[in-house]
């Protein structure tokens, strides 16, 4: 990618290294910096994946990973429910369809709503990561525990 034809891709499209002994730093220097001052302040340099390559359990060959990954086939709809502790969608997606929560006017459980959402990750893409974007909660530790307290 050049600074002519920077329009000809998408975000989605870049990819960084996941770094090891047959990993190319970019070419860009100011982005080759960020990485030696990243591993010089874990302590270790491209020569230690080098030193280790041939023990098989515990080198690292490298990879390069996009930045942004896409779900496909995502579908989603929102639905009432009432029960937490309800099953809103069923493994057997491909033969039958998602249940229909069960909302009862005789108890006094409040009625909430629900997403459900089904979509395809390419490898090493994490779902955690898609819901977070999705419903702008944060998936750390604190912030889930904090949630999941609420709810008791």
């Amino acid at each position: 990618m050049t600074a002519e034809n920077i329009n000809e891709f998408t975000l989605a499209e870049v990819v960084l290294p996941m770094i090891g002994y047959e990993t190319r730093l970019p070419k860009n220097e100011d982005l080759q910096q960020i990485f030696k001052e990243t591993m010089m302040q874990e302590g270790i340099t491209l020569d230690h994946f080098h030193q280790i390559q041939k023990v098989e359990a515990t080198s690292a060959q490298g990879s390069y990973r996009k930045i942004i990954a896409q779900p496909d086939q995502m579908e989603f709809d929102i639905v009432q429910m009432q029960n937490e502790n309800e099953d809103l969608l069923t493994p057997q997606y491909l033969e039958k369809d998602d249940p229909v929560p069960k909302i009862d006017t005789e108890i006094a459980t409040p009625v909430t709503k629900a997403i459900r959402m089904r979509f395809n990750l390419t490898p090493s893409s994490y779902a955690t990561m898609l819901i977070r974007e999705v419903t702008r909660v944060s998936s750390a530790f604190y912030a889930q525990r904090a949630i999941s307290n609420t709810h008791r």
